[in-house]
């Protein structure tokens, strides 16, 4: 997991190898510190858990911090959703591009197609996690 502000994730897209073969996606979670919903607290701490188990790097955006506002609205109006979090995005490196991929409950449902057939995956045309994270970012390295 990383955790950047607005300054620190264009930092990082920087730093990200690209190829003409497949173009890089970071995954954007937006969260917050001070949310005071017992359901947003559980599912924001279960959605980290979910992608690190799953080996998948994402960014971390607190929107609750004043100097992630405007990345926040940004991200806010890909999603068409204010003030409830988590919220996960996939963008391209250069932050052009915003797809807003769900909240937790589609997080979770992604991940538990992984473990359906494939046939049936692909007769149904079903997204999995798997699937749907499949161009992100590995890892990356700061030098």
């Amino acid at each position: 997991m990383v955790c950047a502000t607005d300054n620190l994730l264009h930092l990082l897209v920087e730093r990200i190898p690209t190829n003409d073969m497949s173009p890089i996606e970071i995954c954007v979670v937006l969260t917050s510190s001070m949310v005071s919903i017992t359901e947003q607290k559980y599912e924001i701490g279960h959605l980290k858990q979910l992608l690190d188990g799953n080996k998948i790097i994402y960014t971390e955006i607190d929107c609750s911090l004043e100097e992630n506002r405007d990345t926040r609205n940004r991200y806010f109006e890909a999603s068409g959703i204010r003030a409830n979090y988590p919220q996960v995005f996939l963008q391209n490196a250069g932050g052009t591009q915003i797809k807003y991929i769900g909240s937790f409950k589609e997080i979770q449902e992604l991940n538990e197609m992984n473990d359906v057939p494939s046939e049936i995956l692909k007769a149904d045309k079903i997204s999995t996690l798997n699937s749907v994270f499949a161009g992100t970012v590995t890892s990356i390295v700061l030098t």
